[in-house]
């Protein structure tokens, strides 16, 4: 690989990596929220440079990441978390069954007390009740360790590697992505930026270029998401070539099926997709990067496109949450804010 062509490709992951400041930084990095604010009532989060996790617990209260701070809505202010509360990074949001949050970036662990941060550690010392962390490989480390998932419950933790080979560039090419999915009979769905992996009775499979038809695909995947719909069905939303659908037998090009994709003649592109989600009434939803909010009918097969006109002013929505009463959340970035739709048009809770 020449120097140009490996800058590009540095260029690439740094740029597009969802949690490069979330499931994948140093294991020193810092919180850097705003450290001289604990509360605000004005409700809308400080300036960030995206929302990446969403989280709802058990008293209602929304919990959401991002690069630069953890904070929490009560819906009557904003609380900010940072060092000063025991937490010195950010990352993925969790609550087990127990009701307790966590926070991980897949190399360090935070347990919340209800009043403060504690870092546990990823290893089989580590309790907790019921809750699967991915963890990453640390680019800044010159000590290699094989990507893999860390499932924790009340007996301990157990690790396992993700059967991929041991190669300096899994690095750039499997950092974790996404959350855990479960699917169906008892097994689960994690993403990595190269591929998706399903594990059941302790093996894994998984789904890349070559099951996704993308062989001759030049660009690069970019596994942003991933949701099983209500029938079973694995959804995976690709920043390279858009949305692609598992139903157990075979991998469907969604994007290409609607002829949604590059060079397929359309103006309107699903081929950046970040975000999948699906409402109580069965619509399929779609964030994406600069294209806007879809929604997708998956009887009528009718798309509905949402933009700034509709009040969608984040260019990249990273994540769609669907709150315990079943609305939906849209959480973005520039700027970093999140959105609830009204049946009609989106407008901003945080």
């Amino acid at each position: 690989m020449n120097f140009s062509i490996a800058m590009c490709f540095l260029f690439f992951i740094l740029y597009s990596t969802p949690f490069l400041n979330l499931s994948c930084s140093s294991p020193s990095s810092k919180a850097v929220g705003p450290q001289e604010i604990m509360e605000d009532s004005s409700l809308r989060l400080k300036q960030t440079r995206g929302v990446r996790d969403i989280l709802e617990d058990q008293e209602g209260n929304v919990w959401v990441s991002t690069p630069d701070y953890v904070a929490r809505s009560n819906g009557d202010s904003i609380y900010y978390f940072s060092e000063r509360d025991g937490l010195t990074i950010v990352g993925n949001l969790h609550q087990d069954i127990e009701g307790t949050i966590w926070v991980e970036n897949g190399l360090r662990v935070f347990r919340f007390d209800g009043e403060r941060f504690k870092e546990s550690f990823l290893d089989s010392t580590l309790v907790a009740n019921q809750l699967w962390f991915q963890r990453g490989l640390n680019p800044n480390s010159t000590f290699y360790e094989k990507p893999g998932v860390y499932h924790s419950n009340l007996s301990g933790t157990i690790f396992l590697n993700f059967p991929i080979s041991q190669d300096e560039s899994n690095k750039n090419l499997y950092y974790p992505t996404t959350k855990v999915h479960y699917g169906k009979d008892k097994s689960i769905w994690l993403g990595t930026m190269e591929k998706v992996f399903n594990l059941k009775d302790g093996t894994f499979t998984s789904i890349g270029r070559a099951e996704m038809g993308r062989l001759d695909d030049a660009r690069n995947i970019g596994i942003r998401d991933i949701f099983v719909d209500i029938d079973g069905d694995l959804w995976m939303a690709d920043n390279g070539a858009g949305i692609f659908i598992y139903d157990g037998v075979k991998v469907q090009n969604f994007t290409r099926k609607h002829n949604l994709d590059v060079g397929q003649g359309t103006s309107s592109r699903l081929d950046r997709a970040f975000s999948i989600e699906q409402d109580t009434s069965g619509l399929m939803w779609f964030g994406t990067a600069y294209s806007g909010i879809w929604s997708y009918n998956q009887v009528t097969e009718e798309f509905t496109i949402y933009g700034e006109d509709q009040g969608v002013t984040s260019e990249i929505i990273w994540t769609i949450f669907k709150t315990k009463d079943g609305h939906l959340l849209f959480a973005g970035e520039s700027p970093g804010a999140v959105f609830r739709f009204d049946g009609n048009s989106f407008y901003q809770i945080l």
